[in-house]
């Protein structure tokens, strides 16, 4: 699999992802919200999160995904 290097904000080189591996890593950021959303509440508390915090992440769309997802 080849990458097309691009310029960063930092002049650094960076990859760009092709449309499967976006396609991937989306189904990993939907798996995971699921899973996040069967944690029980002692876990939540653990991690420092509430039931409205995971129904708020339960309501983004696929493509609202954070940042570091998006490299």
């Amino acid at each position: 699999m080849s990458y097309a290097p691009t310029k960063s904000f930092a002049g650094a080189p960076r990859h760009q992802k092709s449309f499967l591996q976006k396609i991937v890593a989306m189904n990993a950021l939907h798996r995971q919200r699921k899973q996040l959303a069967n944690l029980p509440l002692s876990a939540l508390n653990d991690i420092g999160l509430t039931k409205q915090d995971i129904a708020q992440e339960q309501r983004k769309s696929l493509w609202d995904a954070p940042v570091y997802f998006r490299k």
